[in-house]
């Protein structure tokens, strides 16, 4: 085919346009992906699987559920109908330019154009063929003397082209053997070289290693001797043990009579006899101060008479140190029975307050797993018969109070709050109370609005009314509960 280098520069001007255009298409085309969906959803009569994109550059309808259809245009539809216009033109001219020249594609214009000038150029040659024969006889010759030169002395020399020919292929395969046999040689010759190098490595590697490990043994070593030293042989531990064994089951045995003494006490009635030993205590002591007093009165009496009475003196002496070792019991019998009940006190006051709590704090964790997972676990603090205190743990993260959550998750327990306290109200009212959210969740995104729907499924099902209010009721499709949509009044 007579194809110039004007045809040429004409064809790759209309292939760039087809290009150009068909790029512009592939820019406007659309990409659409179903991320989850509780109904089907079709393309053009075609299922749609899901986190799979679908890309498209003409009209399509997309079917969910049997009551929605929607009608996807990329690029607005007028554009897309130029562009497809401007490729269907560009691909028809260079057809028709394809056509025209008698060639299939560009690539084999190109082809063709090269033909040409190849056989031009030989046809333009044929001219100095005298020429070429004068240099092909001298090639001829030197050929000839540079074979006399190499020729070895068993070599037969072959009598026709065809024999050459043979034993040139002859020679061609057995230099290509030996060549594949010296690169087989080359890179096993590496690899050994590489394996060596890599054997090196590992043995420096190894012997570090072992060195490492011989410190630790010895470091070992010195720690156990240490050990040894401080705490004894094996024989002696283990009779230590048997010994504090034993010594804490006294211990344990001493407690339970503790224990079963302090319950004989009755602390109940520890008060009362507080308060009666006082009274006791005041008219006791009242009656020693008159007894003192009086005392006095007959020392003086005494040294006015100018007479003692040693007998007396002592016998004196020794009812006033009974007395004082009598009151040194009783005051300490009363210190130690209000240390008792002020221990008995903190343990009855810690009991009641768990009792209290507890079931708030079971029924908060119930609703917080299905906020943060299995692992979430509420504890409530109780003070002067007041919530004090809030405590979030999770095994991911810790403890820690309700100060310290976001935005979103502060909404989140509170609402568990509010759903474990309508729960245990709900007991004295049939079971059932109504729960009112409206749009309690503004700061929490798509994938925590999933466990709130958990979370509000799961208050329903102990007996709870959930009502919730909300501008964006598509949040909550998958809560599976009636929709009410409220809308405004008409005009007049």
């Amino acid at each position: 085919p007579a194809v110039t280098p004007a045809n040429l520069k004409s064809l790759q001007t209309l292939e760039r346009e087809v290009h150009r255009q068909s790029d512009r298409l592939n820019a406007i085309s659309t990409s659409v992906e179903v991320m989850e969906s509780a109904v089907p959803v079709t393309a053009d009569g075609e299922d749609l699987p899901t986190c799979k994109p679908l890309v498209f550059s003409s009209e399509m309808e997309i079917t969910i559920g049997t009551s929605t259809r929607l009608r996807l245009t990329p690029g607005g539809g007028t554009g897309l109908a130029e562009t497809r216009h401007a490729l269907t033109k560009a691909t028809s001219a260079l057809q028709a330019e394809l056509d025209a020249l008698g060639v299939v594609s560009p690539v084999e214009a190109q082809m063709v154009a090269a033909q040409r000038a190849e056989i031009t150029v030989r046809l333009e040659g044929t001219e100095s063929l005298d020429q070429d024969l004068a240099h092909a006889v001298e090639a001829l010759a030197i050929t000839e003397g540079e074979i006399s030169r190499r020729m070895l002395p068993d070599y037969a020399v072959p009598t026709d082209s065809e024999t050459a020919r043979t034993a040139q292929a002859a020679s061609q395969v057995a230099l290509d053997e030996a060549g594949r046999m010296e690169s087989v040689t080359e890179r096993a010759a590496k690899k050994s070289i590489a394996g060596r190098e890599k054997a090196l490595q590992a043995t420096s590697s190894l012997r570090a290693e072992l060195e490492l490990v011989r410190g630790a043994l010895l470091s070992q070593r010195g720690q156990l001797v240490q050990l040894r030293e401080t705490y004894g042989e094996d024989a002696a531990r283990a009779a230590r043990r048997l010994a504090l064994a034993e010594a804490k089951s006294q211990a344990d045995a001493g407690l339970a009579a503790m224990q079963a003494q302090l319950a004989a006490l009755d602390p109940e009635l520890l008060e009362k006899d507080q308060a009666r030993l006082t009274r006791a205590l005041a008219l006791h002591q009242s009656a020693a101060n008159e007894a003192e007093k009086k005392l006095e009165v007959a020392k003086a009496a005494l040294r006015n008479e100018g007479a003692n009475d040693p007998r007396a003196e002592l016998a004196r002496a020794l009812a006033a140190e009974q007395s004082a070792q009598e009151r040194l019991a009783v005051a300490t019998r009363h210190a130690d029975a209000i240390r008792l009940m002020d221990s008995l006190f903190r343990a009855a006051r810690d009991q009641l307050t768990d009792q209290f709590t507890q079931p708030l704090a079971d029924k908060v964790s119930s609703y917080l797993k299905c906020l943060f997972g299995p692992g979430a676990h509420a504890s409530v603090n109780l003070t002067d018969d007041v919530f004090s205190g809030f405590t979030l743990s999770r095994p991911d993260a810790g403890s820690f109070g309700f100060e310290a959550l976001s935005g979103g998750a502060k909404e989140q327990t509170a609402v568990a709050f509010r759903l474990a306290m309508t729960e245990l109200l709900a007991q004295d009212h049939g079971g059932c109370l109504p729960v009112f959210l409206d749009d309690a969740f503004t700061n929490s995104d798509l994938d925590r609005v999933a466990n709130l729907q958990r979370m509000l499924d799961h208050a329903a099902a102990n007996g709870l009314q959930i009502i919730v209010l909300t501008c964006a009721p598509q949040d909550y499709a998958a809560l599976g509960a009636q929709t009410i949509t409220l809308s405004p009044p008409l005009p007049g």
